[in-house]
């Protein structure tokens, strides 16, 4: 739920956000429209990620397409052999390679896109 809370902050109150690195979940077009994100935005998935409508390699090609039209700067990683929630710790898809990977981007990217 995190990731689709983070892309749905940064579409719903772009004065309040600067950058968004959402993690496998994209909000329901009902709640918010992303292609009107104005901050930097980093997206992590698992191209095992089984689910639709929320966080699948369907619906994170239907968000990158999103993002094109209205011209959101994003990076998107697509993680192989990763499913959901792949950087929980104590969850079963947890996937160590991925998790470092993903989490080490992170931090450049936040690093970069915070720095006054």
């Amino acid at each position: 739920m995190g990731g689709a809370l983070s892309l749905a902050t940064a579409a719903l109150e772009p004065d309040v956000i600067d950058a968004a690195a959402p993690f496998y979940g994209i909000p329901g077009e009902d709640l918010c429209d992303i292609s009107k994100i104005k901050c930097p935005v980093q997206c992590h998935f698992g191209s095992l990620d089984s689910l639709e409508g929320f966080s699948s390699p369907k619906d994170v090609a239907k968000m990158e397409e999103k993002f094109k039209a209205g011209g959101v700067d994003y990076e998107l990683f697509e993680y192989e052999g990763a499913n959901h929630a792949f950087t929980n710790t104590t969850g079963p898809n947890y996937n160590k390679d991925a998790s470092h990977l993903a989490l080490q981007r992170l931090c450049q990217f936040m690093n970069k896109s915070l720095t006054p």
